[in-house]
Formats: C-alpha cells, sequence, structure tokens
C-alpha cells in the first residue's frame, strides 16, 4: 500500500525520472498474477484516487488475462465484490474508479455470454445481473437507481458495436453474437427502466 501512495505521489510530480519509475511500479503491479485480493485490500483501504484507479483496472485486466483460469464461481465473486463495493463506496468513489470497476462487472457478464450450452444455461447465468439491475433501476432510493443507471450505461456501453466495448480477448464474431442476443432478450426491458425515470 505505502509503494503504491508513493508511486501515485510521484506520478503527480513534475518530475520526469521520479514519473517513470512511478508508472514502472504500477506497470508491474498489473503484472502481478491473480492480484485480486491485493487489489480488494487496496480498494479497502488506500484512500488515494491514483491508487484506486490502479487497483480497479488491474482487477479489470487480470480477469480478462487469467479468465481461463478462474473459475466460474471466482469470476462471479469478482463481479459481486466490484458491484457491493461501488454501492457501498457511491458517494465517496471517485467517477473513473467506478467506471473501472462498473467496467468489470459488464466484462464479466459479456465474456459470459455465449460460454453455456443450452439457453437454460444462458439464463440462470444472465438473469441474476440483469434481474439486478431491474431492481436498481426500479429502487425508491435515489442513490440506488443512479448506481442503476451507471451499471445500465456499463453493460450498454459492453454490448455495443462501438469502440466503447472492450476487447476482452474475443473475436468480432462473439462481439456481434452476444450483441445481437443481448438487444433480442434484455435491451427493450433495459430502455422501458431507463426512460421510466
Amino acid at each position: 500500500l505505502a509503494v503504491l501512495e508513493a508511486a501515485a505521489v510521484q506520478l503527480e510530480s513534475g518530475n520526469n525520472e521520479t514519473r517513470k519509475a512511478a508508472e514502472q511500479t504500477f506497470l508491474e503491479f498489473r503484472a502481478l498474477e491473480k492480484p485480486f485480493a491485493t487489489c480488494q485490500f487496496l480498494l479497502g483501504n488506500s484512500r488515494n484516487a491514483t491508487v484506486l484507479f490502479h487497483a480497479a483496472c488491474t482487477m479489470k485486466i487480470a480477469m480478462l488475462r487469467e479468465w481461463a483460469l478462474l473459475s466460474p464461481e471466482e469470476i462471479a465473486k469478482l463481479r459481486e465484490y466490484a458491484l457491493e463495493y461501488v454501492a457501498s463506496q457511491q458517494q465517496s468513489l471517485p467517477h473513473f474508479v467506478r467506471e473501472q470497476l462498473l467496467a468489470l462487472v459488464a466484462l464479466a457478464f459479456k465474456r459470459n455470454w455465449n460460454s453455456w450450452q443450452t439457453d437454460e444455461d444462458k439464463i440462470q447465468v444472465q438473469q441474476p445481473l440483469i434481474t439486478q439491475m431491474q431492481q436498481m433501476l426500479a429502487a425508491d432510493n435515489p442513490h440506488l437507481r443512479l448506481l442503476g443507471c451507471y451499471l445500465a450505461r456499463a453493460v450498454l456501453n459492453e454490448f455495443a458495436s462501438s469502440s466503447r466495448s472492450s476487447a476482452a480477448g474475443l473475436t468480432w464474431e462473439y462481439h456481434l453474437s452476444a450483441k445481437q442476443d443481448f438487444e433480442r432478450k434484455h435491451l427493450k426491458s433495459v430502455f422501458v427502466l431507463v426512460v421510466q425515470l
């Protein structure tokens, strides 16, 4: 924690040499294998926005990089952690950290899209996040509704066919298939809930 917070201060300094060393520190941090517990520790204990941002980015990058090594339960726990963290820190969390964590949720959702054999399996995996988003958007609590809007935007951006969707190590055909399937099954219900706000 102290090393990364010091590197964050060095990044903000005007000195090129210390800035390069700080950038190297963060690059080495991003290259760690299974850095999830460390990232969660940083998110829970640091108040430095730069450290929080790099912890969120590292979680997202590592999830994609190590996707084949992670169990479905580990992926679900990462997604749940990111969403719960954003919900609990919504008032104080910098928007750029929130966006990275919600992008992680949306990426995990999309990356799992076509990995199931039957439509019943797909629904079992997809429906909890869709239901959770719908509940947030319909909530009486304005902060929860706002989080639902942020989550909907992250999911919609991920399923867009524009430059906003992530590479995620997937083929263009996968992106297109997931996009069309999402549009067919969920886009209308998300649109209706957002319009009702």
